[in-house]
């Protein structure tokens, strides 16, 4: 990190501060990190350019426009220069390269990198939640990872739980469905909105086999638990 206090200072011998896990930085580190974002956003001005001059490169092998578009706008708004991509089609992965080589080589011409990458994403926030409830954390996590969603179907003391959504009229019912994982709605969304059908089945193409039979089965269970209620009301 550049421009910071002490407890995020490179220390002498390091080439450069790898932050991959919460237990990696101290709560003296952690505190000195809340205090500096209060700084910066009392006072954005003060640190407009302290990362000038360098380049921040955002990995994304998985679309996730919020997350990207915050990282990439923290670096602007620190004076960087971005480049990356999002979605495995626009990097050498489409060519067989895997995520070791891409991060070494990609880290021979950037200051920093941030990566988002679902299956180690997903490891990462199963053994974050593990970790916290052994030391008796009660946790409400939110998701989009079909790993998560499975690890909450088979770990004991941990559930599913979803809000229901309306396709038809693109609205949330605000009706929380405990026991019962949420489902992308992704692609019935894109056809209500009138997206092309040619652009939405090249995209159900590119899911991969076992997320999209995961999400086949929470279809499925949706439209069990739908007929089940119509029977019970009639």
């Amino acid at each position: 990190m550049f421009g910071l206090s002490p407890p995020f200072q490179r220390r002498e011998g390091d080439i450069v501060r790898h932050l991959i896990d919460f237990d990696q930085m101290t709560l003296p580190e952690w505190q000195a990190l809340y205090e500096l974002g209060l700084r910066m956003r009392e006072r954005p001005g003060d640190f407009a350019q302290s990362c000038a001059g360098k380049l921040v490169a955002t990995l994304f092998y998985e679309p996730s426009t919020r997350t990207q578009l915050s990282f990439q706008a923290a670096a602007l708004r620190l004076g960087a220069q971005v480049i990356g991509f999002s979605g495995t089609g626009g990097s050498s992965v489409a060519k067989g390269e895997n995520l070791k080589d891409t991060v070494r080589t990609v880290a021979n011409y950037v200051d920093a990198i941030v990566m988002c990458h679902p299956q180690e994403g997903a490891a990462l926030a199963i053994s974050v939640i593990e970790y916290a409830r052994a030391r008796g954390a009660v946790i409400a996590a939110t998701t989009h990872y079909a790993e998560l969603k499975v690890y909450a179907t088979t770990a004991k003391g941990v559930m599913n739980a979803s809000c229901e959504f309306d396709v038809a009229t693109l609205r949330p019912t605000y009706r929380l469905l405990v026991g019962i994982p949420g489902k992308s709605n992704a692609f019935a969304i894109s056809e209500r909105l009138g997206l092309p059908a040619e652009i939405i089945e090249d995209a159900k193409s590119r899911v991969g086999t076992e997320s999209a039979s995961f999400e086949a089965t929470i279809e499925k269970l949706e439209s069990v638990r739908q007929a089940l209620e119509r029977d019970r009301d009639e």
